[in-house]
């Protein structure tokens, strides 16, 4: 396990106008693993990824990346820092897919350009097919990876991305948990995936759970799979098995 912490968020508060949605909220992302945040429509997911990225001010607590505070950074300066962004829908259908690409590569050289072009048309072949044509064509599988291309882009160290699986039928949930699959085991990236679909749990070394703006739970996925109330309360996950010789509940 790792020690180093990528992101810590320490009793963060943040909400809309004058209407609070996240209360106090912990987190701490240890770098090179995958952290799931879980919880329903409404719980403050999405408002959290905002907060952590910069498109939410604090309205209490601190916020570290690589041990910098970075509380009042913009997110142009999160990002050039090494963070990246996907939101639930993330790309532009009006453009190509090739000009979605390019949007999120400002200030990068001609050369850096073309072999991250390059980069990710080998790691997303359908995409390299489809590169000219206008993005809202895709399918909504095609367009989350394009979304997932986009947030790659920069090479960043960190990707926080929100409902990877929104919208996808279950064969295009399973492609795309695959497809992250692969960006894990190439290395290089800490991914934060704020999600409602249990298929995610695949990916997950630690799940953080928030309902009703408050984080409930927290701990490596081993935890919350071995807590039974936990996991049948959100998800209806299949109570563990006592170990031979144990007595059962009752």
């Amino acid at each position: 396990m790792s020690d180093e912490i990528s992101l810590r968020a320490s009793g963060l508060s943040t909400g809309y106008g004058s209407l609070r949605v996240l209360w106090d909220v912990d987190l701490a992302v240890e770098q090179g693993r995958t952290t799931v945040l879980l919880g329903a429509n409404g719980a403050g997911k999405s408002t959290l990824l905002k907060a952590l990225i910069g498109l939410r001010p604090l309205w209490a607590g601190t916020l570290t990346y690589e041990d910098q505070s970075i509380a009042g950074w913009s997110p142009e300066r999160r990002i050039a820092a090494g963070m990246s962004y996907v939101s639930e829908t993330g790309i532009f259908a009006g453009l190509s897919v090739e000009d979605n690409l390019r949007v999120v590569a400002t200030g990068m050289s001609g050369a850096t350009l073309r072999q991250r072009l390059e980069r990710t048309y080998e790691q997303f072949p359908l995409l390299a097919s489809r590169r000219r044509e206008s993005a809202g064509a895709l399918s909504g599988g095609q367009r989350k990876l394009l979304s997932l291309a986009k947030g790659l882009v920069r090479d960043p160290r960190l990707l926080l991305m929100d409902e990877p699986s929104a919208g996808l039928s279950p064969l295009a949930v399973g492609e795309m948990v695959d497809t992250l699959a692969q960006v894990v085991a190439q290395g290089g990236v800490t991914l934060l995936l704020a999600e409602q679909n249990a298929r995610v749990l695949e990916l997950a070394d630690v799940v953080t759970i928030i309902g009703g703006g408050r984080v409930t739970f927290a701990g490596p996925i081993e935890e919350f799979r071995s807590t039974a109330d936990v996991a049948e309360q959100f998800f209806g996950l299949a109570r563990p098995e006592p170990s031979a010789g144990a007595p059962e509940e009752t």
